[in-house]
Parts: structure tokens; sequence; C-alpha cells
């Protein structure tokens, strides 16, 4: 739906903000950033999708296919003649990904199975909000004006989504197409 697009949008410009990124010299870094990240979030797109149309499957199945299916394809990536061969370091790798990864993706994916697409959308948009929170509980992070309205911003998106806010903007989008379907 229109509206629930338009709110999509305000999640999205509150997340940029709250990212601080600014142009800088080196633009040709930010730009494959940028792009590694659009590639990111297209393959988490394509797995949510996926995972809402496994309506019969337990999600601690789909974390555990998505877990052993990360290995192999994960594995060449990886440099193995620098990795320290510090049985503790392993056994901490492993139980981040099996018990805490594997327990985080079983809620995930109990949830995805449940929540509507747009829902889950703007429930991406809290991660980085939560990641902010972290920095600053923990790291001492101070945070900027804009960083502040950009979690504004997607807290707003959030609420407007959940309460079915209508926006302007929808409201033209909404009228464009009317427009273009009755010539």
């Amino acid at each position: 739906a229109w509206n629930k697009l338009a709110w999509l949008i305000v999640a999205f410009v509150g997340v940029v903000l709250v990212s601080g990124v600014k142009p800088s010299a080196d633009g040709g870094a930010m730009l494959a950033g940028a792009s590694l990240a659009l590639l990111a979030a297209f393959l988490y797109a394509l797995a949510t999708v996926a995972t809402r149309k496994m309506a019969g499957i337990p999600p601690a199945q789909i974390a555990g296919l998505q877990l052993l299916l990360g290995i192999p394809l994960l594995a060449p990536l990886a440099d193995f003649a620098s990795v320290a061969a510090v049985w503790q370091s392993w056994g901490s790798l492993l139980m981040l990904g099996l018990v805490h990864t594997g327990f985080m993706y079983n809620l995930l994916y109990s949830a995805f199975q449940r929540l509507s697409t747009s829902m889950i959308a703007l429930l991406a948009f809290i991660y980085p909000i939560v990641a902010i929170v972290v920095d600053i509980a923990f790291f001492d992070a101070v945070l900027s004006i804009i960083q502040v309205l950009g979690i504004l911003m997607v807290l707003l998106a959030l609420a407007g989504n959940q309460d079915a806010w209508n926006l302007p903007v929808a409201r033209v989008l909404a009228l464009l197409q009317l427009r273009g379907t009755k010539r």
C-alpha cells in the first residue's frame, strides 16, 4: 500500500541520518561500502521472503539449514593460515554461531512467519537504533542532533505504520496511480 511505502521511506531516511554517513574525499570506498550494504539488504530480503514461504517448517530447522549452508559458502573466504589454533577461540566461535546466532534466528524466523511483510520491513530499521543505544550505554558514544532526528524518524515511521496514519505523500502517490490507470 502507498501509505506503508511512505512510512518505509521515512524510516529509510531516518536510518541514513542515524548512520552518520557524510560525503568524503574517498568517494570510491563509500560507494563500494554502500553497494555491499545494498547487496546485503537484498540478500536479507530474499531470506526473509523465503522464510515467510516456509510456514510449515519449524524456525529452528530453517535457522540450522542457513547456518549449515553458510559454512561451505563462507569457508573459501576465510584465511585459516592467520587464525590462531587456540581451541578456546574456536569453542567461543562455535558457541557464538550455534547458540547465540542460532537462538536469535530461531526467534526471528518464528516472528517472520507471523508478521506482515510491511511490519517486518519496518522492524528491520530498528536494528541500527538498537546498535546505537548499545553504543551509548556501553561505549559512551555521543549522538549528534541529526542522529537523534534519524532515531525519531524511525520510531515515528514504526508508530505511523502500526496505527495506519496517513501521510500526504501517500495520498499524492495513490492519486497519481489512479490517474495512470484511468488512461
